[in-house]
């Protein structure tokens, strides 16, 4: 272990390159341990049974908790009220959530299930590639790196900061439904409250003060780092999240808070937006206060009652999103501190105007107005492929491959089976797909397919030495009779 010859900011890349390698290591292992699918690759290998045994989906958790396992529907609910939070405020907000430590796994857990379930789960079940994938591998990296400083007692007088930007790729982010208007910048603090007790806060602050303006996000961060002493690289911002800042825990009385009051000293703005500037931790605490306690609870409630419909990991992620993007239309109905432009170009209008009949007590004008934004609304909260709606949730699912009649919902596709590696035919949309080749089936365990896979590999093989060694007879005779 590196000791902290500096006092100040550090990063751990370069201050404590122990952990930095010994995160690393974690994570190869971790994503080693899930069968990412190469986006070429077609055949749907789940089945519930299947995902049930990994407890951590939203699609488990639903079915556990529709059994009354109480973790389970906390952890679902944590799901939920995490959903509505990042999906109404893209700025000026900040939540704060609360992990323990786990001494005998290393890990960081919230009702039993690792922190770094959430960037697994997001590998192994969405269609992630490019930049997205490489942005979730740093988040679990940095996952690691958490539970490495946990291990070390360093957090006991430092917090671990990190930051995460929007994709600079206009196309990326039209893609996984980013709300451009703000280019939001989160920033996350972990903190050690006790020896098994840790604080995760994230805040989210604008990273321009108008839709059409210069983005400012990645220059204040760079400035408040180089004010401490840390250079980071400017020419790929892609970087910035791999970073993991070790800030003392006197620099930061007011939390998270702390950091975005020096971000919003570079650019003049209060949590990135050009609005008058608060008392921080008197903001800090009405953040706190917000209330989505109503509208969790009745998304909670639904998707649990709804928990036999989910097939697929994506159904239940899919699912939420829609409820959370209807719930969250009436919640900003009634609270105007909700910027509607987060719904869409169509709907916000229609919020606003359900807002003006809401206060001159015109209640079924504004219930009206209401229905029609919740029927138009297009909002986002964690990042995904909203063109997975229309392919009902199929992870991996490579659009290429409908050709060019997108239209076709169902039908049979070329596919790779991604046990024996023959090419096969399926049709996506069916309630089961089994390989014509080795009969591998997503009705079947990964193991029971395996052992088909190589049964179907080593009778083709006795096949083709059958067949060599008949062509060698063959060609003896004639050779003889020559």
């Amino acid at each position: 272990m590196s000791e902290l010859v500096s006092e100040g900011w550090l990063t751990v890349e370069q201050h404590l390159p122990e952990i930095q390698q010994e995160a690393k290591k974690r994570t190869a292992e971790l994503l080693g341990g899930i069968a990412l699918r190469d986006v070429s690759v077609n055949f749907v290998t789940e089945s519930i049974e299947q995902d049930n045994s990994n407890p951590t989906t939203l699609m488990a958790l639903t079915h556990a908790a529709a059994l009354g396992d109480t973790e389970a529907i906390k952890s679902v609910d944590n799901n939920v009220a995490t959903d509505v939070a990042e999906r109404l405020f893209k700025a000026g907000h900040q939540t704060e959530i609360f992990f323990d430590y786990n001494q005998a796994t290393g890990s960081l857990e919230q009702n039993g299930i690792a922190l770094n379930n959430i960037s697994l789960n997001t590998l192994n079940h969405s269609y992630f590639e490019g930049v997205m994938k490489q942005r979730t591998e740093s988040e679990l990296h940095n996952t690691s790196v958490f539970e490495e400083l946990a291990k070390t007692g360093i957090l006991e007088e430092y917090n671990a900061v990190v930051f995460s930007h929007t994709p600079e790729d206009e196309s990326v982010k039209d893609e996984y439904g980013f709300f451009k208007d703000t280019d939001t910048l989160s920033i996350q603090v972990l903190s050690q409250i006790t020896q098994d007790k840790y604080s995760l806060e994230s805040a989210f602050v604008a990273g321009k003060t108008t839709p059409d303006g210069e983005r400012f996000d990645l220059e204040n961060v760079s400035s408040v780092l180089a004010s401490h002493n840390i250079e980071i690289d400017k020419i790929n911002p892609e970087r910035l999240l791999q970073y993991v800042v070790l800030i003392p825990k006197e620099d930061m009385q007011l939390g998270v808070a702390s950091i975005v009051e020096e971000y919003d000293n570079v650019s003049g703005t209060f949590y990135g937006q050009a609005v008058e500037r608060k008392d921080y931790e008197k903001y800090a605490q009405e953040c706190s206060e917000r209330d989505f306690s109503e509208i969790t609870e009745k998304i909670t409630n639904q998707l649990i009652a709804e928990a036999h419909t989910f097939k697929r990991p994506m159904d239940a992620v899919i699912r939420l999103d829609e409820l959370s993007g209807k719930y969250g239309v009436k919640y900003a109905v009634e609270n105007d501190d909700v910027n509607e432009a987060v719904f869409g170009e169509t709907a916000a209008p229609l919020i606003q105007t359900a807002r003006l009949h809401y206060a001159q007590g015109n209640v079924d004008a504004a219930n009206n107005y209401t229905m029609m934004a919740q029927e138009n609304e297009d909002s986002s909260s964690c990042p995904f492929k909203k063109a997975m709606n229309s392919i009902e949730g199929i992870d991996g699912l490579d659009n290429t491959e409908q050709g060019n009649n997108d239209s076709e919902a169902s039908g049979e596709r070329k596919m790779t089976c991604p046990f024996c590696k023959e090419e096969t035919k399926g049709d996506p949309c069916a309630d089961s797909i089994t390989c014509t080749k080795c009969s591998a089936s997503t009705k079947c365990s990964q193991q029971e397919n395996e052992r088909r896979a190589q049964k179907y590999k080593d009778k083709k093989a006795q096949e083709e030495k059958i067949t060599k060694h008949n062509m060698v007879v063959k060609n003896e005779r004639l050779a003889k009779t020559a």
